[in-house]
């Protein structure tokens, strides 16, 4: 029996294989998210002129969504493509953030981006439910999360070296682009 399960249910297996993609193509595009505001914006900012008190305020703000985020029930997304809109808006932040350099302005622009992250994890964890076997959910969701976790690597290290040749608000914007568009797999 491999990671999608056994051959006996050619049509269950064919679904599974497409949820797994589906959410793998939505994770990666978190993933280079998360990693270029996570690592590569603090510099950025702090290049930008943002002062240390903005700053910490930039390293809380992960912290802020997930504690907001006990009110994703009633803010958040509520269906599949609710979390698409949700984790694409959310990207789309680090693209006005290029379009808008203002450090403080950026700040909470990276502050929006964590919410709308924060938001979408209890939908995703319900979707995970209803979408992967009990039998098989472990090991589904371990794969997606790799995915996801080699797409952050990937991304700090290949967009930091573009952030010194280009300028770190392209990289910003452009992995702000690529997450939303990765997002509206889901």
């Amino acid at each position: 029996m491999g990671i999608f399960g056994s051959a006996a249910t050619p049509s269950g297996q064919g679904a599974l294989r497409r949820n797994v993609m589906l959410d793998l193509i939505s994770l990666v595009g978190v993933g280079i998210t998360v990693s270029v505001v996570a690592s590569l914006l603090p510099g950025i900012s702090r290049h930008a002129g943002l002062d240390p008190v903005g700053i910490a305020f930039l390293a809380a703000a992960p912290f802020v969504a997930n504690l907001l985020g006990l009110f994703a029930g009633q803010l958040g997304p509520r269906t599949q493509r609710g979390l698409a809109w949700f984790r694409a808006c959310g990207a789309l932040l680090l693209v006005v953030m290029f379009l808008a350099p203002v450090p403080m302005v950026m700040a909470a622009l990276a502050t929006g981006y964590w919410m709308a992250i924060s938001f979408s994890n209890p939908v995703q964890q319900r979707l995970w439910g209803v979408m992967y076997p009990a039998t098989q959910r472990g090991k589904l969701v371990g794969t997606v999360q790799t995915g996801k976790s080699a797409a952050a690597g990937a991304a700090v290290l290949i967009g930091g070296i573009l952030a010194d040749r280009i300028g770190g608000m392209t990289v910003v914007a452009f992995a702000g682009i690529v997450g939303a568009l990765c997002a509206m797999a889901s």
